[in-house]
């Protein structure tokens, strides 16, 4: 048995959970615990959960306090020295915590890993994540996140070094987290292969509301606008905001992402290039 805990948090969507609580059953080395944080689920779907008590602790939260609060609450109860977490509806690859584990063993200096993920979009699948293993730099965990939430290996001690999660986020809390982990001087890894596999369920799920994203992005950059000038210099925030307005707009297209491209490439030109991939940041 490890020492690892693995939160999974949940609200009213008990149809899926039980796949993600085996996924995490059938991994090659077994977890020390999972924790199931339930986040004021109707009575219904709370009641479900019940189910697997055998196999997972289930907490229940008396209001409901968002994603990010819910993983922080899990973490506080873990009683591993290694924190894991698993959204209800994804799926853990097999190996995803052996590899894990293996790879802060035989780099001590490390203070979490990450890597990609499989994304599933119904008989399509497809890798996302850097190609190449290395230490993610500061620049870079502005410009892309540096470990989804999902593939995050990381030490109860570095997680509360930084206070956990940032429960005021709706959106986009494992960017966040990067690049207070970094820019706190601790050292985050990317294993260049899968871990996880990441159901895109439809446009109701929050990753999809790419405007909402942005706006949460540019303003997680704007809290960070000190350590954003001292990943790129004077004009960084500017140049990081430049960075996101054009690669939202390549991506979405239609006449509000030419826009914003537009936008993103006169800022751009105005303050200079930020770092256009992980393989050629500084």
């Amino acid at each position: 048995m490890s020492s690892i805990s693995v939160i999974i948090p949940h609200y009213n969507r008990p149809d899926v959970i039980g796949a993600a609580i085996q996924s995490v059953r059938t991994q090659t080395i077994e977890p020390l615990e999972i924790i199931v944080v339930d986040d004021c689920s109707r009575p219904e779907a709370r009641q479900q959960l019940e189910q697997f008590s055998g196999i997972a602790t289930i907490i229940s939260l008396p209001r409901n306090v968002g994603l990010s609060a819910a993983r922080n609450y899990g973490a506080s109860k873990a009683r591993g020295g290694l924190l894991a977490f698993l959204d209800d509806d994804d799926l853990f690859l097999p190996e995803r915590l052996e590899k894990g584990l293996r790879y802060l063993q035989q780099h001590p200096e490390c203070d979490a890993v990450g890597g990609g993920l499989t994304m599933v979009c119904g008989s399509r699948r497809e890798y996302w994540g850097e190609r190449v293993t290395r230490t993610v730099k500061l620049t870079e965990s502005f410009l892309y996140t540096a470990s989804m939430v999902q593939s995050l290996l990381v030490t109860a001690d570095s997680f509360w070094k930084i206070g956990g999660f940032d429960a005021r986020l709706r959106y986009l809390p494992d960017f966040e987290l990067g690049i207070r982990f970094i820019g706190a001087g601790l050292r985050m890894d990317f294993v260049a292969e899968p871990f996880f596999l990441y159901n895109l369920r439809g446009s109701n799920q929050l990753s999809a509301n790419w405007r909402a994203n942005l706006l949460e992005q540019l303003l997680i950059v704007y809290r960070h606008r000190r350590l954003c000038r001292e990943a790129f210099g004077p004009s960084g925030l500017a140049r990081v905001s430049s960075f996101h307005c054009r690669r939202y707009g390549e991506m979405y297209g239609g006449v509000l992402g030419r826009s914003l491209w537009a936008t993103g490439k006169l800022m751009q030109l105005a303050t200079g290039e930020a770092y256009p991939s992980w393989n050629s940041a500084a």
